[in-house]
């Protein structure tokens, strides 16, 4: 997903209408450049160490699935059905 351009000529017009001078109106946009590149550098590096779906999978491998703590389930009551006292003894 990429961000729209962002037309610096049409931004320092916009702030020149608005009564900026041209070295104020390219200061801002200059500004505003500099603030976003960054933002979207850390945001870069950000999703870059994020785990990959594999990492997850690999991570999550010693954990139970829903088919194991059903068959887990099932030995408990095997178990307890085998341990408990009778009630009808």
């Amino acid at each position: 997903m990429s961000m729209p351009a962002f037309d610096t000529y049409k931004a320092v017009q916009v702030l020149k209408g608005a009564g900026f001078v041209e070295a104020q109106a390219t200061a801002v946009v200059s500004t505003i450049l500099d603030a976003t590149g960054e933002d979207i550098a850390a945001l870069r590096e950000d999703v870059a160490s994020l785990p990959t779906k594999a990492d997850l999978e690999q991570a999550l491998k010693p954990y139970a699935t829903k088919e194991d703590l059903a068959k887990l389930e099932t030995r408990i009551i095997k178990y307890l059905v085998m341990t408990l006292p009778r009630l009808d003894s």
